[in-house]
């Protein structure tokens, strides 16, 4: 989005946020496992829902404009 200094991507399974992530450009590559609010996740087959916000300015102001994305990841196997 144009102006935006970094976004911030929230996942969700079974209605609990299980990662947010503060990325400057507009990709991001989830890993296996990951460690959020001090427990390990992990992919595994299930329904994910992400949400995309743009920050502006330093990400302390904490200054986001409306979601610009949003998305329902079903996982039904993995390699």
């Amino acid at each position: 989005m144009r102006g935006a200094s970094y976004y911030n991507f929230q996942l969700y399974r079974d209605g609990k946020m299980i990662l947010s992530l503060w990325p400057s450009n507009a990709s991001v590559e989830l890993k296996r496992s990951w460690r959020f609010d001090t427990r390990r996740h992990s992919l595994r087959p299930g329904r994910y829902r992400w949400y995309v916000w743009p920050g502006f300015g330093p990400p302390a102001a904490r200054v986001y404009g409306p979601a610009i994305g949003h998305h329902t990841l079903l996982i039904t196997r993995l390699p």
